[in-house]
């Protein structure tokens, strides 16, 4: 039998290569299956801490990747998500942030997997959930000393619950010396256009 390792890798390479396709249905509940086969393995099979880790870091990338995917503000040209896809993908968002906890993982890790189901919260129409996990986004933003992430997640508590504030974390951004914050602040922008018509 293949090794646990060398196995994962092979699964994964086919759900990265399934993600060319777009197709959001498609993607998700791959995501589901695979994730559910590294589960069953490595509940059935005597594994090392290493092998265990490196299995929970699989399914954290995958169900990551694939909830992130469905969220429908990457652009303004992106499809519509149905109420069944932001479902899914909501479910596989909390299991990617259950295996963030599992690891003890970074603010910054815990930032991003918070952040991703607050977005899809927002999608949702959810604004009361999304704002909580944007905040809470936003601390563990600042825990990390990742300024511009930290304005970015405070942008879309305004986005969810106070689109008038957003004017002043563009405008926070505007002067951040990160170099990614223009890019965070044209994400905020496409979000509120979407959000907020």
């Amino acid at each position: 039998m293949i090794g646990i390792n060398d196995w994962i890798k092979d699964l994964e390479a086919a759900f990265n290569a399934a993600r060319q396709s777009h197709d959001i249905a498609k993607i998700l509940h791959l995501a589901d299956r695979i994730i559910n086969q590294i589960d069953q393995r490595r509940e059935a099979e005597i594994v090392t801490d290493d092998d265990h880790a490196q299995c929970l870091k699989t399914i954290k990338r995958m169900a990551y990747n694939a909830a992130a995917d469905a969220w429908p503000a990457w652009s303004e040209t992106a499809s519509v998500r149905t109420h069944e896809e932001l479902t899914h993908a909501v479910k596989l968002a909390e299991r990617s942030w259950a295996c963030v906890q599992q690891l003890n993982q970074s603010p910054m890790q815990v930032g991003n997997a918070v952040w991703l189901i607050g977005a899809l919260r927002l999608a949702q129409n959810d604004r009361t959930a999304a704002y909580a996990h944007f905040a809470q986004a936003a601390s563990e933003y600042g825990q990390a000393g990742a300024r511009a992430m930290q304005l970015m997640a405070e942008g879309y508590c305004a986005i969810a619950l106070n689109p008038a504030g957003l004017d002043i974390i563009l405008g926070k951004l505007a002067v951040c010396a990160e170099p990614h914050s223009a890019e965070l602040a044209g994400q905020l922008r496409i979000a509120h256009r979407i959000f907020n018509r």
